[in-house]
């Protein structure tokens, strides 16, 4: 199973971006010359917001694929794989001031490899690592469903 993230959510921070640029800077009748920096500052993370939607938009660049062993994460055009044997559980945890759900999980003792993050990561949110994305779901949803697949393969492999 592949899920992908949602296209409607990145077409959204897309639209978000270009609003800013499209009202400020072409009608601007300072001219680039009298920018301050902080105009400067602000098409550098618009752009970069611009650049991180696009990239999210073609196909191939993220999602998260669920095989019998364990589980794939793309993001970015970076792939890493974690086996179902590694990870402990899933849960959700909630970001502060956005509200913004993620899935995470914590790993078996002595499995994945340690980080400060992943430490600040567990005190803060009692998971240590997360998804990027919740590909279109309820956060809630996903991590039951990842809970469900992570617990039928285990099964299956201490029944083997």
């Amino acid at each position: 199973m592949t899920l992908r993230p949602s296209v409607l959510q990145w077409l959204l921070l897309l639209l978000c971006g270009l609003v800013p640029l499209v009202i400020r800077y072409p009608w601007s009748s300072q001219g680039m010359a009298n920018w301050s920096w902080t105009d400067w500052l602000m098409i550098a993370i618009v752009g970069a917001c611009l650049l991180f939607a696009l990239v999210n938009l073609v196909p191939g660049a993220s999602y998260l694929r669920l095989e019998s062993q364990g589980m794939v994460v793309r993001s970015f055009y970076r792939t890493h794989t974690t086996p179902w044997a590694d990870i402990a559980g899933f849960g959700v945890m909630t970001l502060p001031r956005t509200d913004r759900e993620l899935v995470g999980w914590n790993y078996m003792p002595g499995r994945g490899k340690p980080s400060f993050l992943r430490e600040f990561d567990f005190a803060a949110y009692g998971l240590e690592v997360a998804l990027p994305d919740t590909y279109g779901m309820d956060a809630e949803d996903l991590a039951a469903l990842l809970q469900s697949i992570r617990d039928r393969a285990t099964r299956s492999t201490k029944a083997a």
